[in-house]
């Protein structure tokens, strides 16, 4: 299954980090996107924060661009997700946010 460049996922990473970030509380230090694609096609978000804890608001404007380019950013390289975790994590000893993105796909019948 080709693979979209790294490069190319990553260039997106840091506008869904920033547009998530807008969306849950200033308080949390642990955030998770699970973006999951429906049978018909359809992109649908969950937000998480700290020990699972549901995100209560709703995802800022900002968010939906991002994570719909990434999606069919797999989907021109062949091989669309079936979902894709988005993490971020506060590093109080860096000061910073780093992230990691693990994607699942359908397994072959």
């Amino acid at each position: 299954m080709p693979l979209p460049s790294p490069a190319d996922q990553e260039r997106l990473y840091p506008t869904i980090g920033a547009a998530l970030l807008k969306s849950v509380p200033e308080e949390w230090g642990d955030v998770l996107l699970r973006i999951r694609t429906t049978e018909s096609g359809q992109i649908q978000l969950e937000i998480q924060g700290p020990g699972g804890v549901s995100n209560l608001r709703v995802p800022d404007d900002s968010l939906y661009q991002p994570v719909i380019e990434l999606y069919d950013l797999f989907v021109r390289h062949a091989s669309p997700f079936d979902s894709c975790d988005f993490s971020l994590q506060w590093d109080s000893v860096r000061e910073t946010w780093r992230f990691t993105a693990r994607y699942a796909y359908p397994s072959s019948a």
